[in-house]
């Protein structure tokens, strides 16, 4: 976590939601690009499966659901 978001991770789902400490005036344009080193299987694909003024949702979708890290940038009006 760090200034401004807090993350809740579901273990071993490849599920994060990323949530605003202060909600936007409307939902961001969210972009996500993986850190790391690719697994066996490689590099799991992001989705962002919803947006809303409040945070996101990212799932890490691949050969099976994994976790992976990730940096993160919300763009939008406050």
């Amino acid at each position: 976590a760090g200034p401004g978001w807090i993350c809740n991770h579901f273990f071993n789902s490849g599920i994060y939601d990323v949530a605003f400490t202060t909600a936007f005036a409307h939902p961001p344009i969210v972009t996500v690009q993986l850190v790391g080193t690719p697994g066996l299987f490689g590099p799991p694909m992001p989705l962002i499966t919803s947006s809303t003024a409040g945070g996101f949702r990212v799932t890490m979708w691949g050969f099976a659901f994994t976790d992976y890290s990730f940096n993160f940038i919300a763009l939008s009006e406050r």
